[in-house]
């Protein structure tokens, strides 16, 4: 989940994607001819693919981003034939991928060549917004309105970062300047 886009390996990548974008794509298209009229799909993106990218995450995010495309284009296409498609947008969760989360970052900064000053800084807030986890029943419910629910929204906010929410309410250029001050 967690790399450098420069020292990452393209392995690595590559395993992401195929999970994260290519298992949902495949699920979909595997069970799509057993959906009926005003059937539903929904697709679990992530509060990450709504913003622009976070330094260090770019596996993930640009995964998720994917998902977030496919998403838009299945429903439009999806309208035709009275199938809803509906996006969630989850914040963090008690799952085991914020556990592996902590040891991937310890493995950066012991393995980079290039970050270890920003990786050393940014390790006390990505502790932060890990213990900030929220309990994975709340997306069940979220599922189960979006199923249940006559008019469902497009997509759902499960317990997004604040601070992410509000990083990216700046544009790019001021982003990647708070990034460098706060992290340098």
């Amino acid at each position: 989940m967690l790399d450098s886009i420069i020292e990452g390996s393209e392995e690595k990548l590559r395993k992401i994607i195929e999970v994260n974008f290519f298992g949902m794509y495949k699920v979909n298209r595997a069970f799509f001819d057993y959906l009926v009229q005003n059937g539903r799909i929904i697709n679990m993106a992530s509060e990450v693919a709504r913003h622009t990218p976070q330094p260090f995450m770019a596996y993930y995010t640009m995964s998720k981003k994917m998902v977030d495309t496919y998403s838009d284009v299945l429903r439009r296409e999806c309208n035709y034939l009275g199938i809803k498609v509906i996006k969630l947008y989850s914040g963090s969760m008690k799952t085991g991928m914020l556990g592996n989360a902590k040891d991937e970052y310890e493995r950066m900064i012991e393995e980079t060549k290039y970050f270890i000053k920003p990786l050393t800084k940014l390790k006390g807030m990505m502790d932060k917004e890990v213990n900030k986890t929220n309990d994975p029943i709340l997306v069940a419910k979220v599922i189960e309105k979006a199923l249940t629910k006559r008019r469902p929204r497009l997509s759902y906010k499960i317990k997004n970062s604040l601070a992410l929410s509000m990083m990216g309410s700046f544009n790019e250029r001021f982003q990647d300047y708070i990034y460098k001050k706060v992290i340098n």
